[in-house]
């Protein structure tokens, strides 16, 4: 059954398809110069609808792993991957279950307590998805997923490509002047039937 929020992304499709794109399709892509404008602002905002999508859903897994630890002390796939695909050095454990010295106290937990290893790793996460992410390119989903625990295998490779172009096309909508794409009289058919396939 679908998320929420993959059912709120399918919602915001379709009410971007409602207001910027023709009710009706021409076969001959006969259309007035708006219509294109409005093909490449379905694109962008799509790709922003998207985005969001993967930044919430990646960060309400990261969290709820981490709630689940602090509240049972059960570590999941999810938190491992956390820990594991962090970026963060973890050392060996202290010599010491108390700082040595009071500069240290602060910080300690991290040094010695699991649970504050993950949350420090869970907090670095989402601040780097919230802050950090911009677009759906291969790079920006695999730095979502894998850290949440999603096996590489179980990523359809056809969708990472699809995904992949679809974010480097809207980053060329998205940095050129539109009269530059306009001209190029994109198909909006075609952009909906991107869309849909995602």
């Amino acid at each position: 059954m679908p998320s929420s929020h993959y059912r709120e992304l399918k919602k915001n499709a379709q009410s971007l398809r409602k207001h910027l794109l023709p009710a009706k399709f021409n076969p001959m892509g006969d259309y007035r110069e708006r219509v294109f404008t409005g093909v490449v602002a379905f694109r962008i905002l799509c790709h922003a609808a998207i985005e969001e999508y993967f930044e919430v859903r990646a960060i309400e897994i990261a969290k709820s792993a981490l709630s689940q630890c602090r509240t049972t002390g059960k570590v999941s796939l999810p938190a491992i991957a956390l820990m594991g695909f962090s970026g963060r050095e973890h050392g060996l454990p202290p010599h010491t279950i108390d700082p040595p010295e009071p500069s240290k106290k602060k910080a300690w937990p991290s040094e010695i307590e699991i649970k504050q290893r993950l949350n420090d790793c869970t907090s670095s996460f989402v601040q780097r998805i919230s802050r950090d992410n911009h677009g759906v390119r291969e790079r920006n989903i695999l730095s979502m997923l894998i850290p949440i625990g999603i096996d590489p295998v179980d990523i359809d490779r056809l969708f990472l490509s699809e995904i992949d172009n679809f974010g480097m096309s809207r980053g060329d909508y998205a940095h050129k002047a539109p009269s530059i794409h306009t001209a190029k009289r994109p198909d909006p058919k075609d952009e909906l039937s991107k869309i849909q396939n995602y």
